[in-house]
């Protein structure tokens, strides 16, 4: 059995993009959120504008061969976006960047149920039972038998971050098979849905059902 481990280091400690190789820094601490940049970066710019139907990004190089962004809801502050990074390699495996933004002139909360912001949802299922997971790079990925595997893992208490008008919380997420499952990276549409909340109660209490909303992105493999 071939393994090997992987601690986040893309491009020697970059994220790789289809269109400009590597660049932006990998985050070096225990947070999930790695970056918080004004509206004028990379991650804000890519930001999705609210549209009808998600935007749909063919891929190629490697299993994945689409990435559908959903809009972010109409009615909330923020903005959600997520990029594609880089196909599974030798180095390292499939990578995706994911941004919320407030691009609001006043200061807003994002809440999530568990984990941190950007982007809380570890685990997404195919229709016809594939599962892939998200770790984060302080989470230890393995390259056994030529697939990278992993767990993810997940704080069950919520969290809130507060975005001054144009900042942009942004992080790396790498996507890998779920230890134990068999599989690498089979076929099938994989939807990765987070919860959210704007401006949540001031006593920090988690806000009703009914004013959460949901946000998320697919990727496609095979």
């Amino acid at each position: 059995m071939r393994r090997r481990t992987f601690l986040g280091a893309l491009c020697s400690g970059a994220i790789a993009t289809a269109s400009t190789g590597c660049a932006r820094r990998l985050p070096s601490s225990g947070s999930t959120a790695d970056t918080t940049v004004p509206s004028t970066s990379t991650a804000t710019t890519a930001a999705e504008t609210t549209t009808e139907t998600p935007v749909r990004v063919s891929l190629s190089g490697g299993p994945f061969t689409a990435l559908e962004r959903q809009p972010t809801p109409a009615d909330v502050p923020f903005r959600h976006a997520v990029e594609f990074g880089s196909q599974p390699s030798p180095d390292g495996p499939a990578a995706v960047r994911v941004a919320v933004s407030n691009p609001d002139d006043r200061a807003h909360t994002v809440w999530v149920p568990h984990n941190e912001p950007p982007f809380p949802a570890r685990s997404a299922r195919a229709d016809d039972g594939g599962e892939l997971v998200l770790v984060t790079k302080t989470e230890n990925a393995d390259r056994v038998d030529g697939c990278w595997v992993g767990v993810a893992r997940s704080t069950p208490t919520y969290a809130a971050r507060t975005l001054d008008p144009g900042a942009t919380i942004e992080a790396t997420y790498y996507v890998v098979n779920p230890q134990g499952s068999g599989g690498c990276y089979p076929a099938g549409a994989y939807r990765f849905e987070a919860t959210y909340a704007a401006d949540p109660p001031g006593s920090g209490e988690p806000p009703e059902s009914s004013a959460q909303y949901g946000w998320g992105f697919s990727l496609v493999s095979g």
